[in-house]
């Protein structure tokens, strides 16, 4: 008699062994499919960002050099009308005055002119080499902090995958034991019969 309930032990033990090896590859699969779709969503989400976050650095940068040189050549052409006016006001002043040296204070005009615009440029340029270190720095930045989330998330997928991993080889393992444990006692049975 106990060699029958335990032969009926064994053959149930096989029976659920199969079913458990199923339904634990089956929960693994759909499992790993939802960590894989959650991690991908969430990789895609941090592309999408770090591509807003990209074309945000680039648009400001752009609307920065633009603004910088607009201002600068309203400047200069600003300039360049008060230096006309200046010349028709010197000329109509040596109309009046016969000692005043037209041509040696337009000349002066023209240097000053040329300085103001000079420094005008040069403040330009710094403002656009300004505007293109932080661009770079904001781009890496950008990018250093892009490549961490996606690895971290990276990681995490591959935490919660091998958590899945041990997770079902235990119960596989659990599921072998006990029919291993009931396949034991039906040999000792067997032995002692």
């Amino acid at each position: 008699m106990k060699v029958l309930w335990l032969t009926l032990q064994v053959q149930w033990q096989r029976g659920i062994q199969t079913l458990r090896l199923a339904w634990l590859g089956f929960r693994k699969f759909f499992i790993d499919l939802a960590n894989k779709a959650f991690y991908g969503a969430v990789a895609a989400f941090e592309i999408a960002w770090h591509g807003l976050q990209v074309a945000w650095i680039e648009a400001t940068a752009f609307l920065s050099k633009t603004w910088a040189q607009f201002t600068n050549g309203f400047q200069q052409a600003w300039n360049v009308a008060i230096n006309w006016v200046a010349k028709r006001l010197l000329e109509l002043q040596g109309l009046f005055d016969s000692s005043f040296d037209v041509d040696a204070a337009k000349k002066l005009a023209d240097q000053e002119l040329q300085a103001t615009n000079r420094r005008i440029e040069a403040q330009k340029n710094q403002a656009l080499a300004e505007t293109e270190r932080q661009r770079e720095q904001r781009r890496r930045h950008e990018t250093q902090t892009h490549e961490q989330t996606l690895a971290k998330a990276g990681k995490q997928y591959e935490d919660a995958r091998q958590q899945l991993e041990d997770e079902y080889d235990a119960q596989r393992q659990k599921s072998e034991d006990a029919l291993a444990n009931a396949r034991k006692a039906w040999e000792d049975a067997m032995a002692e019969a």
